[in-house]
């Protein structure tokens, strides 16, 4: 399942990224965009500022390097927490943004020879920059978007050939309508 609203071209041309993004965005109507002003609320950013930022984590080579798509991220976060940098899930074990669990706090270190703490899970800042670094590993591990959401949430590069697998993707995806 994908979107075809992130396909559908505007009648508008706009040069500028973050604004096309943030378009994008209001397009798709769905939860992402209604708890973005919760995402920035949350950064301490306004609108525009935190798209650029997304945009920055997802396409910077030294973060997402080009291979997640700032909506599907947006999408990822609302699943993962609603948008809340506080969020405790997995009785106790998942925390923040991207609902780390500490071992993926230890991978993303090891991948990328970082020093994140269990800590940052809850900073806001620190949990997506670790989210964007977890989701370009899931991705140079998989062959498609879909499968880079199945392994970031079951762990696994096949995780998109299991009932779970598929429907976190459906899942993340239904942000977006």
């Amino acid at each position: 399942k994908t979107s075809n609203k992130l396909e559908n071209e505007n009648e508008v041309v706009i040069k500028d990224p973050v604004t096309n993004n943030l378009i994008r965005l209001e397009n798709t109507g769905g939860d992402a965009f209604k708890l973005y002003g919760k995402l920035c609320s949350e950064l301490g950013l306004n609108e525009y500022d935190t798209m650029e930022y997304i945009s920055y984590l997802c396409e910077a080579p030294q973060w997402g390097n080009g291979c997640i798509d700032p909506i599907i991220f947006l999408a990822d976060i609302t699943q993962e927490s609603s948008c809340d940098s506080k969020n405790i899930g997995d009785s106790g074990n998942a925390v923040g943004f991207g609902q780390f669990h500490t071992v993926a706090v230890d991978q993303v270190n090891k991948i990328y020879d970082t020093n994140y703490t269990y800590a940052d899970r809850a900073n806001p800042k620190k949990a997506l920059e670790m989210m964007s670094l977890y989701l370009r590993y899931c991705r140079a591990n998989t062959n498609s978007t879909e499968e880079m959401l199945a392994m970031y949430n079951q762990g696994f590069p096949k995780a998109i050939n299991t009932q779970d697998g598929r429907k976190y993707v459906n899942d993340v995806y239904s942000n977006l309508e």
